[in-house]
């Protein structure tokens, strides 16, 4: 299991079989039909998938992902590559073009490199991970770890679920984009022990309005994760103060953002949300 990144990154090809692909031959079909039968098979709802999905993609040049339909295979990049130029040829395609481009561009481009993209962080794969499952849950921290590049032989060491998962989290500062500070606010399961409540304990979501996270490239957007203590973050608030002399009506609080020049405030009530 710990090879698995290195066995998908260095296939020659990797070939789909989904059974409800194979029920109908490609020339009884348009681009956008294919796309979205593709998209509604089981295959993109199992959390294994994204993997396979991702890793042979790794280079924007690569053609190793093929889809298996009746009567042939079709590779991923040719079916992106129409979809984009109907896209940019017309206004009327840009709807359903561009839902294809999202939801297969979600581990098509997942891992691509380059001079300004040095990989994915965690909020690009929990944007993937939307909507997908696993049948073994202490199976998902290897994967995030897998796609995160991290040493999954460490997060498979003795234990499983949640011990998997705190492991995951010392390991995540190493990884593109490390702890992204926004993760206090995701809704969701957590981890109970003592320093690590602000972990989730499972980043899967069939929820459209969950917090997904930001960019974490630069180190004020990562939060810092403290032994037995927490996470330490800077976030921005609320600074409330009473203009003396002038009552108590709420008309007469002034509220101001902290730290001062923020764009953005953050608020959750006790149930998280």
């Amino acid at each position: 299991m710990a090879q698995m990144h290195r066995t998908y990154a260095q296939a020659t090809h990797v070939l789909v079989l989904d059974a409800s692909l194979g029920n109908i031959d490609v020339p009884a079909m348009s681009t956008y039909e294919a796309c979205t039968r593709i998209m509604l098979s089981s295959w993109m709802r199992r959390l294994w998938t994204l993997q396979e999905g991702a890793l042979p993609a790794e280079s924007p040049e690569a053609r190793k992902l093929y889809f298996q339909f009746g009567d042939k295979s079709i590779c991923s990049r040719d079916l992106l590559a129409k979809v984009s130029r109907a896209w940019f040829a017309s206004s009327k395609h840009k709807g359903l073009a561009g839902d294809i481009l999202k939801r297969l561009g979600s581990f098509t481009s997942l891992l691509l490199r380059n001079s300004d993209y040095p990989g994915a962080d965690l909020a690009t794969i929990t944007s993937a991970l939307q909507y997908r499952s696993v049948s073994v849950p202490s199976d998902e921290p290897l994967l995030i770890g897998s796609l995160l590049g991290l040493d999954v032989a460490r997060i498979l060491d003795d234990g499983d679920g949640p011990a998997r998962f705190h492991r995951l989290w010392h390991l995540m500062p190493f990884a593109v984009g490390g702890i992204p500070k926004d993760i206090i606010f995701r809704v969701g399961p957590r981890l109970t022990d003592k320093g690590m409540r602000w972990a989730p304990s499972s980043l899967l979501s069939n929820i459209d309005n969950n917090f997904f996270f930001g960019p974490s490239g630069e180190p004020h957007l990562q939060g810092l994760p403290i032994e037995g203590a927490g996470l330490n973050v800077c976030v921005p608030g609320f600074k409330i103060s009473q203009v003396e002399g002038l009552g108590t009506r709420l008309n007469e609080v002034r509220v101001s953002t902290f730290p001062p020049n923020s764009d953005r405030v953050w608020m959750t009530d006790n149930k998280g949300s």
